[in-house]
Formats: C-alpha cells, sequence, structure tokens
C-alpha cells in the first residue's frame, strides 16, 4: 500500500467524508508534483544509494596515465598559478567546427566564477581525412583548446574517446576538483553548475556522479542497432543506474578510479552506460540532478534557461540565443523554490512544443 493509502482508508472508516477527500485529493496531487519538480528521483537516488554500490569503495591514490596517445596532447592547457574548480570537456566530433565555435563565443568563454576557475577543452579523435585533420590542427594553434587522440573518431568509440578524457584529466590536470563531462551539442548554465557545485561544502569533494538518472535500461542484443551490446560485454538483463552521457560531473577522485577499474572491464560501446558500469564496481553510486536535462531540449525560455544546468541538442544558433537570454550580466541559478518552478515550467514548455 502506498505511504497515505492507510491515513485515507483510516479517514473512510471513521465517515469524515470531506476530509476524507480532501486528503485523497492531496495524495493524488502530490506524485506529479514531486515528478514534474525532480524532487521525487533526486530522493530515490539519495536513498537507493547505499544499494546502488558496488563491493569496492577504496579510493585511487594517483591518477592512471600513460595509456593513451595523441596527435594533439595539449599537456600544458591546465598549466597556471591556480588549478581550474571546473574542467570541461567538450565530447566534439572533428567536423564540428560550428559547434565548437558556438561554445566559444557562448557558455565555454566562462573562465572564472566568484573566484574559481574554469577550463575549458575540447575532445576529439582521427578524422581519417587529411584535409580535416590539418583543419583541426590549424584550429588547435588558433584557439589552443583541443585535445585529440589516435583512434578513429566513431559513435562506436566513444567510450574510448570518454576514458581518454578522463585519463587525460588525470595526467595534464590532476588538480580539478571537479570534471564536467559534456556534448558538443548542449547549452550548460556554467553559473548556476558552479553554485552547485560549491555548494556540496567540501574543500575536497569525493565520490560525485552527478547527472540525470537513466534508470533500469535494458541493453539491445540486435547485432544491426547502433545500440547493440553483446552478451560478452555485459551480461546482464539490466543496466546499473547511469547518467545521461549528454552531460555529467564527476569529482577528481571518481575520475581516477573509473579509469583504473576499466583497464580490466570489458569496453561497452555506450560511454554513458561503461561510466554507470564503472562507477558501480568502484562503489560509486550516480546522483540525480533535476536541472540536468538529459536528452531533452528546453525551449528558449529566460525563466527556464536561468535555472537549468543543461539543454541538449542546441544547435550553435540555438546557443547563442540561449546565451542572450542570460544578458545581461550572464548570471543564472536561482533560489530552491524558483528552480523548481522553473523545472516545472521547461517541460511543460517541451511537451507543448
Amino acid at each position: 500500500m502506498l505511504p497515505w493509502g492507510r491515513p485515507v482508508c483510516r479517514c473512510f472508516l471513521r465517515r469524515q467524508h470531506r476530509w476524507c477527500l480532501l486528503l485523497a485529493l492531496a495524495a493524488a496531487l502530490a506524485l506529479p508534483i514531486l515528478v514534474l519538480t525532480g524532487i521525487f528521483e533526486e530522493h530515490l537516488s539519495f536513498f537507493l544509494a547505499p544499494f546502488l554500490r558496488g563491493s569496492s569503495g577504496s579510493a585511487l591514490q594517483r591518477p592512471v596515465s600513460g595509456v593513451d596517445s595523441y596527435q594533439i596532447a595539449n599537456s600544458g592547457a591546465c598549466r597556471g598559478p591556480d588549478p581550474p574548480f571546473l574542467l570541461c570537456l567538450v565530447v566534439s566530433a572533428p567536423s564540428h567546427f560550428q559547434s565548437r565555435q558556438a561554445i566559444r563565443q557562448t557558455w565555454g568563454r566562462t573562465r572564472e566564477l566568484g573566484g574559481l576557475g574554469i577550463r575549458r577543452l575540447f575532445v576529439l579523435g582521427d578524422p581519417q581525412a587529411p584535409e580535416v585533420q590539418a583543419q583541426l590542427e590549424q584550429e588547435s594553434v588558433e584557439h589552443k583548446d583541443l585535445v585529440q587522440g589516435t583512434f578513429h573518431d566513431t559513435y562506436r568509440n566513444l567510450t574510448l574517446k570518454t576514458l581518454m578524457l578522463l585519463r587525460w584529466a588525470g595526467t595534464f590536470c590532476p588538480e580539478a576538483l571537479f570534471l564536467l563531462k559534456v556534448d558538443d551539442d548542449v547549452f550548460v548554465n556554467m553559473k548556476g553548475l558552479v553554485d552547485h557545485l560549491r555548494g556540496l561544502g567540501s574543500a575536497r569533494p569525493e565520490g560525485i556522479y552527478l547527472g540525470r538518472i537513466h534508470w533500469g535500461v535494458r541493453p539491445i542484443r540486435d547485432p544491426t542497432s547502433r545500440y547493440y551490446t553483446s552478451e560478452a560485454a555485459f551480461s546482464g538483463d539490466r543496466f546499473p543506474l547511469y547518467c545521461s552521457g549528454t552531460a555529467y560531473v564527476v569529482s577528481r577522485d571518481v575520475a581516477w578510479r573509473v579509469s583504473a577499474v576499466a583497464l580490466e572491464t570489458p569496453i561497452v560501446a555506450l560511454e554513458d552506460v561503461y561510466m554507470g558500469i564503472c562507477a558501480r564496481k568502484v562503489g560509486v553510486a550516480p546522483q540525480h540532478s533535476a536541472w540536468f536535462s538529459g536528452s531533452t531540449q528546453y525551449p528558449l525560455d529566460p525563466f527556464c534557461y536561468r535555472c537549468i544546468f543543461t539543454s541538449h541538442r542546441m544547435t550553435p544558433t540555438m546557443m547563442e540565443k540561449a546565451w542572450a537570454l542570460l544578458a545581461p550580466d550572464r548570471e543564472g541559478g536561482c533560489s530552491w523554490l524558483l528552480g523548481r518552478l522553473a523545472l516545472v515550467r521547461c517541460k511543460l514548455l517541451s511537451w507543448l512544443t
């Protein structure tokens, strides 16, 4: 029986029908409100966390390095007097020149917020086309913000790209407290996200794996599917809970520990699923945040964009329009109540458009 079922039944037995109906109505409205505001999933992930962790919770004392080779290493990208608070590693396809430029001109131009440093880089693979590679090398000279591996840049190699960026962070930017892995078609409200991470209240945060959780996803066994997962790679009926690969944040210890356990974990081509598998193996449970949009694209609404952390499937033009919504001071973030109301507005607008 649901938690409110017993008091409703007791009320009817006492023949207090008016109060019974009001209580039943309140109970009926409670769950949709909790879902719309994101509170239900956030609390569910919190209460389930002890059961979602794997058997190994030991911390890794140093990052894994020396595994990858690079066409563009950009090893000095994090050098400076102060290490970044947040390292943003944007997963990009070699041909997505316009998407990268749009990010540079909008949310990716933010270098500091409230005294906390931010560093943003694009992560790519090998385009297997000499003319595209020449363009990338020129782009790297001009902007100095590319990291490129030697593997072929394909959808099925996204897991290799994610592992490379985790190891790159551990090797060349080990002092960054948080790492944001984000796709190049995602708009990020940096002010809102940094304020949230700052509010976690620890000078040395650990065990953070934060994003929009996918619940109870079954592996697809059809070899012709883009999302195919073989029995050899993962034999279970359901994947462990994992955060949407469109955007998630991990603390540096989680990045290091996942990098280490990946050396002995069969590769799953779905990078976000693989991240969830490895996180579970090292004893880290995902944490749900309703302000991450996951795969949802939110309509361009000022109230919505000042409160959310991410919006997916954003074209370069939409990036620029979303950035303009935060003008003139570019400040995102809002109070707890306004944030919940903004989430309801975002979801309703996305359903209606």
